[in-house]
């Protein structure tokens, strides 16, 4: 579940910013709650590689969102920005003091300090792991390279191949792509790659008749992220392929298109301008 926090932790990053946006100023302790709890989750439920990355990318929407703030809104907004993110830092500390077990945390912790950072981020033979997998992955959608073996085969299929006799177990490939492939095939890859390019398009065209008017760009950043963070993870697990990760991902890219204005109309254009 990892994937899908760090979405939801970007997402509520910028949401803390959209906060002054829509001015819902007596709602911001509801956004500093989202922002701790979602980043506590990344912490605890995310491989350390992916909260590496989401962990980056969140600094990055959090600069960004300073910089929009200064430049389309007051001073005073940029500090309460900044006072809510120091806020929400307080959530995963009473986490790690008062609810979850030291141990829990000790072993989060050691996997990300400096003496093994970023060594740490894949366990030992973990490319190995990977490669042989794939290998795996890539001979049972050889068999069926249209329809696939059938989603949440891959662990069957697996030891059915006497994979267990040699000491290689796993409930997916480690390279979402190739798991895609193997239980979904070709059309599987088609039913994402095609609504996806379609939001492209609609982006794209969005952007182009947004000249002169005003865009929450913060949410354009927000989409573009979650989709590179997604694709980034897939190369190294399969996270992207569950529900909550899926249908986030899609939903934050299509409001990276939303955020700007739909084009006017031809009439409304001529009417505003007599």
């Amino acid at each position: 579940a990892g994937n899908a926090y760090g979405l939801c932790f970007l997402a509520s990053v910028v949401a803390a910013a959209g906060l002054f946006e829509c001015k819902w100023n007596r709602k911001l302790l509801l956004f500093v709650l989202s922002v701790g709890t979602t980043g506590t989750g990344l912490f605890y439920f995310a491989s350390p590689a992916t909260f590496a990355l989401y962990a980056a990318l969140a600094v990055l929407l959090a600069v960004g969102c300073l910089v929009y703030l200064a430049v389309c809104f007051r001073g005073s907004d940029v500090f309460k920005y900044l006072v809510a993110l120091v806020l929400a830092g307080a959530i995963p500390a009473v986490t790690v003091i008062c609810i979850a077990p030291a141990e829990m945390t000790e072993f989060r912790t050691s996997l990300l300090t400096a003496g093994s950072f970023p060594q740490g981020l894949f366990a030992d033979g973990f490319w190995e792991l990977r490669a042989s997998l794939s290998d795996y992955a890539k001979s049972f959608w050889q068999e069926h390279p249209w329809l696939g073996q059938g989603i949440g085969s891959f662990p069957v299929n697996l030891w059915l191949a006497g994979a267990a006799t040699k000491g290689v177990a796993a409930e997916g490939a480690l390279n979402g792509w190739w798991c895609l492939l193997a239980e979904r095939g070709i059309l599987g890859i088609l039913a994402i790659v095609l609504p996806f390019g379609f939001m492209v398009v609609t982006l794209c065209l969005r952007i182009a008749g947004a000249h002169g008017r005003h865009v929450f760009l913060p949410l354009t950043a927000l989409g573009i992220a979650g989709v590179v963070a997604t694709i980034a993870t897939s190369l190294v697990d399969c996270s992207f392929l569950r529900s909550d990760s899926m249908l986030l991902s899609g939903a934050f890219f299509a409001l990276a298109a939303s955020a700007f204005p739909a084009p006017r109309k031809q009439a409304e254009d001529e009417e505003t301008m007599s």
